[in-house]
């Protein structure tokens, strides 16, 4: 009798609190059932897309280098020029390469330091140019634009930079 006055004071107190005990043993066992199946279906959804991620993705996937290598190049010229090193040795680093790949290489970075020189209007600078100190800093704004792609000692770009911007460029 006195579990039972125990059992009802429990139930009272518990549904005063919230809900704490229920007064139907079913329910409890159909509410552990239902967090069961739950927890099951969770957990074959966890492992369905585990294995679907398995299968789907290569391992490797972010090691793999990318099918076109020129562009793989150009970002390791551009690094390795970055990071300090000069003309001559960025090409013995890729010394792999063939001679085919590295023109078309140069001929990339000579165009970029072309197109980013006039992209800083290095043509109207030019013209607005008056004294020889002008002229000085835009020979250093050229030379820097040829130290950053890692050109210092390219015999063709500072032809082409006289030919297009019409500056001759002494003692690179």
């Amino acid at each position: 009798m006195a579990s039972f006055v125990q059992l009802n004071d429990l139930r009272l107190v518990g549904s005063i609190l919230g809900g704490g005990l229920r007064s139907n043993p079913k329910s409890v066992n159909h509410n552990q059932h239902e967090r069961v199946k739950m927890a099951f279906k969770t957990k074959v959804v966890l492992v369905v897309l585990l294995v679907a991620l398995m299968i789907g993705v290569p391992p490797g996937l972010g090691q793999q280098p990318p099918a076109d290598n020129r562009d793989n190049l150009y970002s390791v010229w551009l690094k390795l020029s970055m990071m300090g090193h000069n003309q001559s040795e960025i090409e013995r680093i890729l010394a792999g390469i063939t001679e085919q790949q590295l023109l078309r290489l140069k001929n990339r970075l000579r165009r970029d330091v072309l197109a980013t020189l006039q992209h800083l209007n290095l043509s109207s600078e030019i013209e607005l140019s008056r004294t020889e100190q002008d002229f000085v800093m835009i020979r250093d704004k050229i030379r820097s634009e040829i130290r950053f792609a890692g050109l210092e000692n390219d015999r063709l770009l500072p032809r082409m930079i006289r030919h297009k911007f019409g500056i001759s460029l002494r003692k690179i």
